[in-house]
């Protein structure tokens, strides 16, 4: 990701100095530091992702705990992103999904802390005859 950013920033630096010589003034900027701190946070989020999945898939609530501070890390990021670019849409599309996720996170939350209710096996109601 960090590399793929350097080709793009040098790809928007080349679309400016082409933009500048014929005329035009600048339409795109830098990259600033927001992009830089977003691709630092993907890149924290996607170790706790990897740190949570073998505690998930064992069912301890250390993975479902982890889950809830990425879901946590991102909702603060998006209000960060707010201040820093005063982009009001995406806060609003990030605060929807948060709520979104945060909601499917608390209804699997039970299997988690051990209270989730297992549906009963089916019982054998036939009858065995014996010959």
């Amino acid at each position: 990701l960090y590399r793929l950013a350097l080709w793009a920033q040098d790809l928007n630096n080349y679309a400016t100095t082409l933009h500048q010589t014929y005329g035009h003034s600048p339409t795109g900027g830098t990259m600033g530091p927001l992009v830089w701190m977003s691709l630092v946070i993907l890149a924290v989020e996607a170790v706790l992702f990897f740190i949570a999945f073998p505690a998930l898939r064992a069912g301890k609530k250390s993975g479902w705990n982890l889950l809830y501070y990425i879901a946590a890390a991102n909702a603060l990021y998006a209000l960060v992103y707010l201040f820093a670019n005063q982009d009001i849409g995406s806060f609003i599309f990030s605060v929807i999904s948060s709520v979104i996720g945060l909601y499917f996170l608390f209804q699997i939350r039970s299997y988690y802390i051990g209270t989730a209710k297992t549906p009963a096996s089916p019982s054998n109601t036939s009858s065995s005859s014996s010959k």
